[in-house]
């Protein structure tokens, strides 16, 4: 089954290249990735740690996200049954409701099983608890795969691409990344390797569609970039998002170590070189510090981008656009809605940044992410409608397109939620 494109769908949104064993490629977005289920890419090579790197919410660094992920997921399942027992939890049911072991055939609704997930939030809360000062910690080097240190003490860079041992890729930061299916593909890789210049000769490579995938990367440079998730605090409280991922009490972390921390990754890890530092969380925004780290940053030429549910006001938001080369504003529809006026101040905030890039000439990009749950994607669509669209696409100060929208999938452990046919279809080709 080829792997195409949509040609209705403007290829400003399509950044990542897809080549085949004769060097033709297709461009795809990252959303469209997931939701096709391409981001499977098992003992390929990938240039984590090398060209990218992840700290996480407790000051843990990483070569990706995935890895990460992998370290907390086994060792939140250790934790886990020392408390509810192995899969599937008989002798906790017997032991803790009065119906016990077998559950009934709908499960999922039973007292039971009710009773079990209320258990296991709360253990999950307390497993994610911040953990922020720490040391380098051996143990993790040598049982999970990625781990370079923590920025409260030390960090060991790696120079060479790693061989991925997981079985797809859930982070959009880790899709994005250069990957090859063998080391004699990493020929395909032409922007990697030279730039604007490769990209610029290989456009005629650009094909409709290919049979089969060996290599990807971004359609233009990316040298290195590194994703900060600065912590759990988050206003919203999303269904769809992890314990793990977000709570209102974490402590931050300190703005000094942060400092150093960006200090030492510019001089030791990129030698000076820009990186394209991405910040998510929880909310970064909500760091009291948030605005003095970007200043930071764009004094030292970096490039940065935030991940937000621009849920500021738009005070807050005329002083962090400054600061900022892309900003992904995350609209989170069930928990907007629980919150005074902050559907306005989402739209009224991507205007306002918009607003800004027609003025100021800068690397500028604008992404409106409509975060899309199994039975929202009409809603998401309605949502839209509301946002001036138009206005994207229209050329900014520096004569390109001012961003794009998407409709983006959920994910969960098994890569994407559960949606209808007619869903997938939608999300697929966007």
């Amino acid at each position: 089954m080829p792997i195409q494109y949509d040609s209705s769908v403007p290829l400003d949104n399509k950044q990542v290249r897809l080549y085949d064993d004769k060097k033709r490629f297709i461009r795809l977005s990252v959303d469209e990735i997931i939701a096709r289920k391409l981001n499977i890419w098992k003992n390929w090579y990938c240039s984590a740690g090398e060209r990218s790197l992840y700290i996480d919410y407790d000051g843990l660094v990483w070569i990706s996200n995935c890895a990460s992920a992998s370290y907390y997921r086994e060792e939140w399942k250790k934790y886990s049954e020392k408390y509810i027992g192995p899969w599937p939890h008989k002798e906790w049911y017997n032991h803790n409701t009065e119906e016990g072991w077998p559950l009934p055939e709908d499960y999922e609704k039973s007292s039971q099983h009710l009773k079990f997930l209320e258990e296991v939030d709360k253990l999950e809360k307390k497993f994610f608890s911040n953990k922020k000062q720490g040391k380098f910690d051996k143990g993790i080097q040598d049982n999970y795969f990625g781990y370079i240190g923590n920025i409260y003490d030390r960090l060991e860079y790696k120079d060479s691409w790693v061989q991925c041992p997981f079985d797809f890729c859930g982070c959009g930061a880790d899709v994005i990344l250069s990957k090859c299916k063998s080391s004699e593909h990493l020929d395909k890789l032409a922007v990697s390797k030279s730039g604007y210049k490769g990209q610029f000769n290989t456009k005629k490579n650009f094909v409709s569609y290919i049979d089969d995938f060996v290599a990807m990367e971004m359609n233009f440079p990316i040298h290195f970039q590194l994703l900060w998730d600065l912590g759990r605090r988050c206003n919203y409280d999303c269904t769809y998002c992890w314990n793990g991922l977000h709570n209102l009490k974490d402590p931050h972390h300190d703005y000094d170590v942060i400092k150093k921390t960006i200090l030492s990754i510019m001089k030791n890890w990129a030698r000076n070189h820009q990186i394209r530092w991405n910040f998510g969380g929880g909310e970064p925004t909500l760091h009291p510090n948030f605005l003095d780290i970007t200043k930071l940053l764009k004094e030292n030429n970096q490039w940065v981008l935030v991940t937000t549910n621009g849920s500021r006001d738009v005070n807050y938001w005329n002083d962090l656009k400054k600061y900022c080369n892309t900003i992904n504003f995350s609209a989170h529809f069930e928990s907007m809605s629980k919150h005074t006026d902050h559907e306005k101040r989402f739209i009224n905030n991507v205007q306002t940044v918009m607003d800004y890039h027609n003025t100021v000439d800068d690397d500028f990009w604008l992404e409106v992410k409509l975060m899309t749950p199994p039975g929202y994607v009409e809603h998401a669509l309605k949502f839209k409608d509301k946002l001036n669209v138009k206005e994207l696409y229209k050329p900014g100060k520096n004569g390109r397109m001012k961003g794009c929208y998407s409709l983006v999938p959920i994910r969960n452990d098994k890569g994407i939620s559960d949606y209808s046919p007619e869903e997938i279809k939608l999300l697929e080709s966007q």
